[in-house]
């Protein structure tokens, strides 16, 4: 069998060289192919009766397909261990089927035949793009089964090989789930240091509560408006004069203050003339925060600013809160107009208009901060910081390892790394 009887998947590299020991086959030769269909909508319920539904890739979960619906007379079914597929856009969304499913017409079964089951689910992954190509023209992007009966793939002929790559896969799998759930660990310990530090509920001091206005406090922590803290100004109305000319100045917006983070994606520029940056212009520890947003869980998130060397404004819809950091240190500040509670008390006194959601300057002006002294802040920022860097290492390790599999993916099943045998034990 040669590549040259199949001319419309010539664009896929791996078949013009294959391997030793591979082989190219139509899908339908290692695999059955049960296309979903609907069952009739009385056989539907939420009893547990028959077997769980799934209509399409809206319902795979990240392990394993999750659904509320139940069918007790099941048209197509799905059986545990096969290969799910959306058949409907999106097109080429892979799951398996961890039980016996009822599927609708958005997914399709592929039931290993005669080749690894495992290495036929992670082959649907490689393979992907041929679905997809299938799918794009039409209005609905759409695989039909008799367009799936025209795929071809290439796989080792040995089933030892197949499940070698397998072997080696899964086993990635594993470990990227473990650094996953080690993410989750580091972000909940994150939140529950943020939450205990900065509300004092957590005091390695041991010191006894008083009652305030935001809550029970450590004793020798103060509260305060944040008026009493901080400069609040408000930032640059953009309009046609602003177009940026000789004096050009980099401006931030809301879309560049996310939570904790200023993005350097999308860069703007205005015009900002030299007597106006004596007192627009951004300093190192500024702390900007979202005006107004069309979510309510959005408004008055905050980041810190930080000098890079580049001439930096902001625009109107932004407030900048400049520390008075005898009193507060701008990075605990950042913490606090951050923190739930804060975010609680927006939702609260938030205007509403035109579907979005704004506080206004002397809404921010009164919000109240708590905080103890200074040396004790910078003890909380450490801490959170020391959290912060940890979650980051996590996330770089899954991010890591999601670029490995990636690789293993690219090569494993093209056969440019072969597994030898008794490297993996399958």
């Amino acid at each position: 069998m040669t590549i040259e009887k199949w001319p419309r998947w010539a664009d896929l590299p791996e078949f013009h060289a294959l391997p030793h020991g591979w082989r190219l086959a139509y899908l339908t030769e290692v695999a059955e192919i049960v296309a979903g269909q609907s069952p009739p909508s009385e056989t539907y319920n939420q009893r547990g009766d028959g077997l769980p539904f799934l209509q399409g890739c809206a319902e795979f979960g990240d392990e394993h397909p999750v659904t509320t619906v139940w069918c007790s007379e099941p048209s197509k079914r799905a059986p545990s261990g096969s290969t799910l597929m959306s058949v409907r856009a999106p097109v080429g969304d892979i799951n398996r089927a961890n039980q016996d499913y009822a599927i609708g017409r958005g997914l399709a079964a592929l039931v290993a035949t005669a080749a690894d089951p495992d290495f036929l689910y992670y082959g649907l992954h490689r393979w992907r793009a041929s679905f997809q190509r299938l799918g794009q023209g039409s209005t609905f992007e759409a695989v039909t089964a008799r367009q799936l009966r025209q795929v071809v793939i290439a796989l080792p002929s040995e089933r030892d090989e197949q499940r070698r790559i397998a072997g080696t896969l899964r086993l990635t799998d594993h470990a990227i789930a473990k650094a996953r759930e080690e993410l989750d660990s580091a972000r909940n310990l994150n939140r529950s240091l943020e939450d205990g530090l900065l509300t004092g509920q957590l005091d390695p001091r041991g010191r006894s509560k008083t009652k305030t206005r935001a809550g029970d406090l450590p004793q020798g922590w103060s509260v305060s408006p944040l008026k009493t803290l901080a400069e609040i100004g408000s930032g640059i109305t953009l309009n046609q004069d602003r177009a940026a000319k000789e004096n050009a100045c980099r401006y931030l917006t809301v879309a560049h203050i996310q939570r904790g983070v200023i993005s350097d994606d999308d860069p703007r520029f205005l015009e900002l003339s030299d007597a106006e940056r004596k007192h627009r212009l951004l300093e190192t520890g500024d702390v900007l925060v979202v005006e107004g947003h069309a979510s309510s869980m959005e408004i008055g998130r905050a980041a810190l600013f930080e000098d890079q060397g580049e001439p930096t404004t902001f625009q109107n819809h932004l407030f900048r809160v400049r520390a008075d950091r005898d009193q507060i240190l701008p990075r605990f500040l950042l913490h606090i107009l951050n923190s739930e509670r804060v975010q609680r008390h927006w939702n609260a006194v938030c205007n509403t208009s035109s579907g979005l959601n704004t506080i206004n300057r002397r809404n921010l002006r009164n919000v109240l901060v708590q905080h103890p002294d200074t040396n004790e802040q910078q003890e909380i920022n450490d801490a959170l910081d020391a959290a912060a860097r940890n979650s980051a290492q996590v996330a770089a390790k899954v991010r890591a390892l999601e670029d490995l599999k990636r690789s293993l993916l690219q090569n494993l099943l093209t056969g440019k790394i072969r597994v030898p045998e008794g490297a993996i034990h399958a």
